[in-house]
């Protein structure tokens, strides 16, 4: 019952801190755009750099990562890694740098804060592992953010230097996610595509094929695109006159600089698309949906959607009818003779827009922003003064700059750790099984890793076998007499690696390694000079392990001896 009240107040409280990051976010985008842009035109000189002295070769994937190793830490940065064709199978990986997300992390922080600090009323039911386990679901709903801000910011960047100068492989994905785990490819290039190939492709009206694919620069006028779900597709600088896409799912897609004219989006959802730039006189995008932000404003979801953008877009007699565009950014356009009656505008930006002739006529203009005076007709008493956004996100990039790592990070190992003072009931010592006797334990369902007994849980267990196929567990059952319950733990002793120079802290525990490490599987044992076992593993398990919120364990990474000289 406790507990249940518990995690009650552990869901208010994220839904609470999430609404503050997406307000946070709603008012400062164009800051976080603005560093990010800064930040991606350094990273690409270094690839550039790491490509022209033979460091790195042609790229596929380049990953903004966030690696959970970092994270539980609090330390708050997305590690920039590139990869070619084999992507996480590539031994050519690299990590080239780390862009800091603290700012849109101050929320989750408080929100860690406040948990560990409401445990405590609860008298020894929630332990702090519980708690770390429960930020460890809430950190891709923070980190989400993210990748809205490398889809969006990425666009001004890819057509220019640096990034045009970097050697592609055939297809290049930037995606943002968990490090070597669930990615979401935000932006796609592809050195061969076909207009032709792609409108046959698009006429079978797929539900989830198309989403991010390039067409960027491609002739697709007068296509029949009408009832097709196309969201999120480069279609930059693409030529779309006179196209059908009424009734289509454009969310997040990119129509940057494309040619738009006579072209009907009727019916269509466009939240998030980007027309900026564009040439769409005489469209009609009557009855398009695409109101910016949350749709619940009390209950976050997701992400709020960012404003259409219409900005510097020529625009000249377009009809806006009854369009639900609540939000939208217009700044700079060119709506001349546009009808935008009976449109929901509600919070749009016209900063500098042309607006001779346009028709507002019963349209919502509730907090609009205009420069100068209003169209004829509307009343200034609704309207709201533009402010600037002077509040900085103050996110610095950080880039290691001509240092990319000749290593390759992945390689790094970490030694696991107990996270807690509580034992399970002591196992005798040996390989064989044995039944051990509880009497009402509660840390059988909170704790996935004893050190004393060499144990590890059953789920655990699931995960490690992945990496040790051929070890074999030997069960050990705690039973519960009075309950009639048992549950199983795993003995747990990986291979000995004794040939390896190593230093060790006070506790025994390995603290640093002489790389490079050969003939090592990927998690394996070292015992110190007092007899104690580390159990140490790659990077790569430790990450996996800890998305999956196992309990009672941490990882603590193994410093390189011949960098980082022990005293």
């Amino acid at each position: 019952m406790m507990h249940d009240i518990f995690i009650d107040f552990v869901n208010n409280s994220k839904n609470e801190c999430l609404l503050k990051t997406e307000a946070h976010f709603a008012m400062h985008k164009q800051s976080w755009f603005s560093t990010f842009e800064k930040h991606f035109q350094a990273v690409c000189t270094d690839i550039v750099k790491a490509q022209d002295e033979s460091v790195i070769s042609a790229i596929s994937h380049l990953e903004y990562a966030m690696k959970y190793t970092n994270f539980l830490n609090r330390r708050y940065v997305a590690e920039v890694w590139v990869y070619g064709d084999g992507w996480y199978l590539n031994n050519g990986q690299r990590m080239i740098g780390e862009y800091d997300v603290s700012l849109l992390f101050v929320n989750f922080d408080e929100l860690w804060d406040k948990l560990l600090a409401e445990r405590k009323r609860y008298i020894g039911k929630v332990s702090a592992q519980e708690v770390t386990s429960l930020m460890i679901d809430a950190l891709p709903k923070f980190y989400s953010y993210l990748a809205s801000i490398v889809r969006f910011a990425i666009i001004d960047c890819v057509d220019k230097k640096p990034y045009i100068d970097i050697l592609k492989n055939d297809v290049f994905k930037v995606r943002v996610g968990d490090y070597m785990s669930k990615t979401e490819p935000v932006f796609t290039q592809k050195k061969k595509k076909d207009a032709e190939e792609l409108a046959d492709w698009f006429s079978e009206r797929l539900d989830y094929d198309y989403v991010f694919e390039d067409c960027a620069g491609l002739d697709f006028s007068a296509r029949d695109f009408s009832y097709t779900v196309l969201r999120y597709i480069q279609f930059r600088r693409a030529i779309l006159n006179n196209a059908n896409l009424q009734f289509c799912s454009l969310i997040g897609t990119s129509f940057y600089r494309a040619q738009l004219e006579n072209c009907r989006l009727d019916n269509s959802a466009i939240f998030e698309a980007d027309f900026s730039y564009a040439n769409m006189k005489n469209s009609s995008l009557v009855s398009v949906r695409g109101r910016a932000g949350m749709q619940n404003k009390k209950h976050w979801q997701f992400v709020g959607f960012l404003p259409v953008s219409f900005k510097y877009a020529d625009l000249t007699g377009t009809d806006f009818t009854d369009a639900k565009l609540a939000g939208a950014d217009f700044t700079n356009a060119n709506l001349a003779g546009a009808n935008l009656s009976d449109a929901d505008l509600a919070g749009a930006d016209f900063t500098d827009a042309i607006l001779d002739g346009a028709d507002f006529t019963d349209a919502v203009l509730d907090g609009a922003i205009f420069t100068g005076a209003p169209p004829k007709g509307v009343d200034t008493a609704i309207l709201k003064q533009r402010a600037p956004d002077t509040a900085e996100a103050k996110s610095e990039p950080i880039v290691f700059s001509g240092n990319i790592c000749t290593r390759a990070e992945f390689m790094h190992h970490y030694v696991m750790e107990m996270d807690g003072g509580a034992y399970l009931p002591k196992v005798p010592k040996g390989e064989d099984t044995v039944i051990v006797n509880v009497s009402g334990s509660g840390l059988l369902n909170k704790i996935d890793y004893d050190t004393r007994s060499e144990v590890i849980s059953d789920r655990l267990k699931l995960l490690l076998e992945q990496y040790l196929p051929e070890y074999i567990f030997v069960p050990i059952v705690y039973y519960d007499a009075a309950k009639t319950e048992q549950t199983i733990f795993w003995r747990f002793k990986p291979p000995l690696c004794e040939d390896i120079q190593a230093v060790y802290r006070n506790d025994g525990v390995v603290s640093h390694i002489s790389y490079p490490i050969t003939n090592a599987p990927i998690v394996f044992s070292m015992r110190s000079p007092k007899g104690i076992r580390s159990i140490v593993c790659r990077m790569a398990v430790a990450e996996s392990v800890l998305r999956r919120s196992i309990l009672g364990l941490k990882f603590t990474k193994i410093s390189d001896w011949a960098v980082s000289e022990p005293t």
